[in-house]
């Protein structure tokens, strides 16, 4: 079933392969792949809330899960379910003797975006619209 959904999904029918990988899910609920698989794919269609929805159950404490799961979190705007996510799968893999770098660069890339909005709220409260005008691009005071 997995072989099959990856050969359909390289054919860019994803919702056939996201539709055959729930199927065989159904009929093989142990098998972890196959909700992994699509997880991926539904991401990949935008439908990254129902991605996180189907990995949840799954989680446990293994680290590339739960990146998974933040990441999923993450492209669906859940900006502090992600984080937290992403940060306990940092804390699993250092218990493992591990390092998980996805992990900390989604982790990095929450950061980011929450320091950027902290400083363009900060500049909007200043007066000055970060937002280009027609005037060459420039901010301008609002």
């Amino acid at each position: 079933v997995l072989f099959a959904a990856q050969s359909i999904a390289a054919a860019d029918r994803i919702a056939d392969a996201e539709r055959m990988l729930a199927e065989g899910f159904e009929r093989h609920p142990g098998f972890q792949e196959l909700v992994i698989e699509r997880s991926k794919l539904l991401s990949q269609m935008g439908q990254h809330s129902q991605a996180a929805e189907i990995l949840r159950p799954l989680v446990g404490g293994d680290p590339r899960l739960l990146n998974l799961l933040g990441f999923s979190e993450l492209l669906a705007g859940n900006l502090e379910r992600a984080r937290g996510y992403l940060e306990r799968s940092i804390t699993e893999a250092k218990a493992l003797g591990r390092s998980y770098a996805p992990a900390h660069y989604h982790l990095g890339r929450i950061y980011n975006y929450q320091t950027r909005h902290k400083q363009d709220k900060y500049r909007n409260h200043d007066g000055f619209n970060t937002h280009a005008s027609s005037r060459g691009g420039q901010p301008h005071v609002t």
